[in-house]
């Protein structure tokens, strides 16, 4: 195999490769972490590849670094997304080495981290904010599972290659903490301590205090604006004074750094990177929607004037859909902020879009796995192209006002029409009865009176 090499050379330094787990043989070590070693586990009779996460030697005593590997298991699992990377077993490694250990899927790709730096930094403007909406629809899942992730970074969003074609998958929950509703915010347990990575770090994170959905979107917009312009909203010569700055200076517009960057973009990301959790978006999901909106301006997917063109994203599913008015089987009113009909310019305020302030719309939002299409509708009529007004059309004949009904048989013309023969006397007789029936009734009144 053309492996082999590797394989020796890991073999020196580390006794775990080339020994059996359970089923599978340890083949490669193919990344470290700040609590775990990963190795490609292989099946030697049918060939499949797994992940094995296991704590570092200097860690595997230590029982909050157990329980914090416990509890990633626990997360993911409760999470259960496809832009989540999947863990489906728990054990410990066979005596004397006693190690505790994850087995999770084996991916094959790079991440982000990699990948900006194969292509000088830097991703261009439509295939940043395609890869960063699967980012967000992974965080929404994670979030409306309650489980805050706490260290969002491009090197842990993973690049999948699968059958030609990639996708993003959401990594390493180690210090991940869940909350007890979904969407909820989770104090922090170490208020002594720094837990994080100080480029990423959301200000109330970095002050240990209570953490929710808005500390990863906080680090969501660190990465967006390091894929976007190749360059670290803050520098700093120490990791303490990168963390105060994240805490305290204001954040730079990233078209300030990479000239030509659509507006919307730059709102974008300031919003995502303010001080104050309560003015970040309220959700994963109306981000998504945003760069959404963003990259269908950038790339023309609006087809002619941005003006006359509102982008729409609907649910695939009608039932998605709480409003009575776009469902099928009717609904009521939803006490979701992520299931209200937005009905303004944009998702973060007024004329967010990139260009001249295009309109944008979004349909109500459900689950966040659930796939979307997007649909294209005209905001107005196509002005009438210069020349010679249409002719009108012929004025229609006005109908003449009804006239009363008729007490015996009409005509008209000299020539009666054709009734048939059990029909004409019979609709004769109800006109005579409709209106002797008014005199009779009188004529019997007066006679009774009058006796």
């Amino acid at each position: 195999m053309s492996d082999r090499p590797s394989l020796r050379r890991n073999s020196d330094v580390d006794t775990l490769v080339g020994t059996r787990i359970g089923d599978f043989i340890v083949r490669e070590r193919v990344g470290t972490g700040g609590m775990g070693v990963v190795y490609r586990g292989e099946h030697p009779l049918i060939g499949a590849s797994v992940a094995l996460k296991v704590l570092r030697p200097e860690a595997a005593g230590d029982p909050e670094q157990v329980q914090r590997l416990q509890d990633e298991a626990r997360l993911v699992n409760a999470i259960r997304h496809r832009g989540i990377v999947g863990i489906f077993n728990y054990f410990t490694l066979p005596a004397p080495d006693g190690r505790h250990c994850l087995m999770m899927e084996f991916l094959k790709g790079r991440s982000l981290e990699q990948e900006l730096a194969r292509r000088g930094g830097r991703l261009p403007l439509v295939e940043a904010l395609g890869l960063y909406e699967q980012v967000c629809a992974a965080l929404a899942a994670a979030h409306k599972a309650g489980v805050v992730h706490r260290d969002l970074k491009p090197s842990n969003i993973f690049l999948v290659e699968e059958h030609d074609q990639m996708y993003v998958k959401v990594l390493d929950f180690g210090i991940a903490k869940q909350s007890a509703v979904p969407y909820g915010f989770v104090a922090q347990t170490m208020v002594t301590r720094f837990m994080g990575t100080p480029g990423f770090v959301a200000p109330e994170q970095a002050r240990a205090q209570p953490v929710g959905p808005g500390t990863d979107l906080y680090a969501l917009g660190v990465c967006l604006f390091i894929t976007l312009t190749g360059q670290t909203p803050f520098e700093a010569p120490t990791p303490y004074d990168l963390v105060r700055c994240h805490v305290e200076d204001p954040v730079p517009t990233p078209s300030s750094v990479l000239p030509g960057l659509p507006p919307a973009v730059d709102q974008l990301i300031l919003s995502l990177m303010a001080k104050d959790p309560q003015s970040r978006p309220s959700a994963a999901d109306v981000v998504r929607l945003e760069l959404e909106s963003i990259r269908l301006a950038a790339s023309g997917g609006g087809r002619g004037n941005p003006q006359a063109t509102r982008i729409v994203a609907t649910p695939m599913d009608d039932e998605l859909d709480t409003d009575p008015r776009h469902s099928r089987r009717g609904g009521g009113e939803s006490t979701n902020p992520l299931q209200q009909w937005p009905r303004r310019e944009g998702l973060l305020g007024p004329s967010t879009d990139a260009f001249d302030g295009a309109r944008t719309r979004a349909a109500p939002v459900g689950l966040v796995d659930e796939p979307t299409r997007i649909t294209l509708a005209s905001l107005e009529d196509p002005p009438l192209a210069p020349g010679p007004p249409p002719p009108r059309p012929p004025r229609a004949t006005p109908l003449a006002p009804p006239e009363s009904p008729p007490t015996g048989p009409t005509f008209s013309s000299s020539v009666a029409p054709k009734a048939e023969p059990d029909e004409g006397w019979k609709r004769d007789a109800r006109l005579i009865a409709l209106g002797a029936g008014p005199v009779i009734f009188v004529v019997l009144v007066y006679w009774l009176l009058q006796r």
